[in-house]
Formats: structure tokens, C-alpha cells, sequence
């Protein structure tokens, strides 16, 4: 890059060497001014290209910076979702809060379930009694013990003392 002190162009010479020198020694002058030029051009044409390749890196490193930036936005956006979304406990507090002050409020209404003592089931349609687990699963204390790494450990191993 160009610093703020460095000249930008050789000085001039303010007067022509043409009357003061021989047309041999004029030439020579002039071809030295050519081939100082051509050096010229020369690291300017390199300052280009470095500045070129600066530039690719700089457009990689920012499509690169655009990608993370997008990819973090739709991180984001999950965990967004995860917090405040329907599943999220949040909502479900919201949830049993509202169902709570529904049912108080509807309960001096007219033609409301009445709240149920404690201890008792609610009964559903037909009189059943509706189940807490999914037909067929069974409760952890009814299932039999199978054998799992840690129980196998556990029967080879003798326990540490504590």
C-alpha cells in the first residue's frame, strides 16, 4: 500500500536536459527515465495484484462470516422456539395457570363440574375412570429386572465403601 509520506511520481526535472546536453548523452537520459518508469509500472502492477488477492480473501472471509451469521440465526430461531414454543414448560405453566383461573371463574356459573374433594377420581364418560399411562405400559416398581450394563457391574464388582 502507498504510505502518506511516499511520492507518488518521481520529480521533474523543471528545465529539459536537451539544450544543456549532447543528443547521446539526452538519450541516455531518456532511456534511463523508460526504464525507471517500466520499474514503476512494474510494482504497481504487483501492489495490484496483492490488492486483488487482499480483496478474494476479504469476499471468502465475508460469504464465509454471511453463512455463520445465517447458521446462527436459525440457531436461534430454535432455541427461540424451544423456550417459548407450545412445548416449552413456560407455555405449559401459562397453560395450567389460565386452566386454573378458567375453572374458578366457570365454577359460579351455571351448569360447571364441581371441583373434586381430594383423594377422588374423576369419572369420564360411560363411568369409567379414565387411565394416567397408555394402555399397556406397566409402572416402573411392576416391570422385572432386567440385565443392564450398570447391573452387571454392579453383580461383578463389589460396591466402594463410602
Amino acid at each position: 500500500m502507498i504510505g502518506i509520506n511516499e511520492p507518488v511520481a518521481a520529480p521533474c526535472d523543471p528545465q529539459s536536459p536537451l539544450g544543456q546536453w549532447s543528443d547521446r548523452q539526452a538519450a541516455h537520459y531518456y532511456w534511463a527515465q523508460h526504464g525507471r518508469a517500466l520499474r514503476r509500472e512494474q510494482q504497481w502492477k504487483a501492489r495490484v495484484l496483492a490488492a486483488e488477492k487482499v480483496i478474494e480473501q476479504l469476499l471468502v472471509l465475508v460469504g464465509w462470516g454471511v453463512q455463520q451469521n445465517e447458521g446462527l440465526k436459525r440457531q436461534l430461531v430454535w432455541l427461540k422456539q424451544q423456550q417459548f414454543g407450545r412445548k416449552s414448560e413456560a407455555t405449559q405453566a401459562k397453560g395450567e395457570a389460565g386452566a386454573a383461573e378458567g375453572a374458578t371463574e366457570s365454577s359460579g356459573s351455571a351448569g360447571a363440574v364441581p371441583a373434586l374433594a381430594p383423594g377422588t377420581e374423576p369419572v369420564g364418560a360411560g363411568g369409567v375412570v379414565p387411565r394416567a399411562t397408555t394402555p399397556g405400559a406397566t409402572a416402573r416398581e411392576q416391570r422385572p429386572e432386567t440385565a443392564t450394563a450398570f447391573g452387571f457391574a454392579r453383580t461383578n464388582h463389589p460396591s466402594h465403601p463410602e
